[in-house]
């Protein structure tokens, strides 16, 4: 296979293959590179490409980088439109928003996937309703993915929230649950 011909989920693939053989800083060299080199205009819409750069991104916020290099990532996706048809671009980035105690800000991302009818919704919806009853003082300052921000729900009909996860839930685990039982989500990461 040449190397115009690999797709996001072939890297995605290699990415995970490589995984236990690399250090953080290695990792995330890797993926940068693997970014540079797709044709992101022509996989916009891939969700194995989205997977990377949410790996990428995650493993920027794990080396602590400051709030606005991990913002800038963000706000990349959203006008290359990478991602945007896809819930966890949308609740990955309200996850870093609360995690960064940015509650109005984490509202605004959801609701405006939600009135643009990102699938699932109901997954935006669930994570906005939780966002709601949060107040900030509840979110731990250590790293987000010890964060609870989602409460499970069940099947296409959704169920009130009722209460945050306890905190020995870790937040992707809870998310990949949530993306798995809505189909958005298959790879682990």
């Amino acid at each position: 296979m040449s190397e115009s011909e690999r797709t996001p989920t072939f890297w995605l693939q290699w990415i995970n293959l490589k995984r236990g053989k690399m250090d953080t800083n290695q990792l995330k060299s890797s993926i940068k590179s693997i970014l540079d080199r797709i044709n992101s205009q022509k996989y916009k819409d891939d969700h194995d490409l989205l997977l990377l750069w949410i790996e990428y991104i995650n493993l920027e916020i794990l080396q602590n980088q400051p709030y606005s290099i991990i913002n800038d990532l963000f706000k990349l996706l959203g006008r290359s439109n990478i991602g945007v048809n896809h819930s966890l671009l949308y609740t990955t980035w309200a996850k870093f928003e609360c995690q960064s105690k940015h509650l109005e800000k984490a509202r605004e991302i959801l609701r405006v996937a939600i009135q643009s009818k990102v699938q699932p919704l109901n997954l935006l919806q669930d994570t906005l309703e939780y966002v709601n009853s949060i107040d900030g003082s509840d979110i731990p300052k250590e790293n987000m993915h010890n964060v609870d921000l989602l409460k499970v729900t069940q099947g296409p009909n959704r169920r009130p929230l009722q209460e945050k996860l306890p905190r020995s839930v870790s937040l992707e685990s809870h998310f990949s649950k949530r993306l798995e039982e809505s189909g958005e989500y298959t790879q682990s990461f």
